[in-house]
């Protein structure tokens, strides 16, 4: 394996959706895991349009999602998160025969209930309520 091996295995994930996946024989398999978010896959979103949306960072798309969420209900959990514009998602976890993004399949299993949809999908972040009084 070459120096710049393992950078290029996680840009190839990164950009096209594939993953790499160890099997019993040591051999490594890829598996698509890039299922595309839609408006429609969310549980009633809260949707949030911004002015800029360019000048838009993540750290502002997720400060922006905290308020809202804190609007509903005290101390909320992040359960997952979605960037469109950097292709990036977590948890970065493999579930097989879904017809949603394994992200928000995960934060759903969990109790997510709460999205906050910014710009039309170009941030998500899937929040559970928060256990207050402990």
């Amino acid at each position: 394996m070459g120096l710049l091996e393992p950078a290029i295995q996680f840009r190839r994930r990164l950009y096209t959706g594939f993953k790499p996946i160890q099997v019993a024989n040591d051999k490594e398999k890829t598996m698509f895991d890039c299922k595309f978010i839609t408006r429609e896959m969310l549980p009633d979103p809260i949707e949030v349009r911004t002015e800029d949306k360019s000048g838009l960072t993540f750290y502002d798309a997720k400060a922006i999602a905290d308020q809202r969420a804190k609007a509903l209900t005290t101390d909320p959990v992040l359960l997952s998160w979605f960037d469109k514009k950097s292709s990036r998602f977590s948890p970065d976890v493999i579930c097989c025969g879904t017809e949603k993004p394994t992200w928000l399949v995960y934060a759903e299993s969990r109790g997510g209930r709460i999205a906050v949809d910014i710009n039309d999908e170009d941030y998500v972040f899937v929040y559970r309520e928060g256990l207050s009084g402990f």
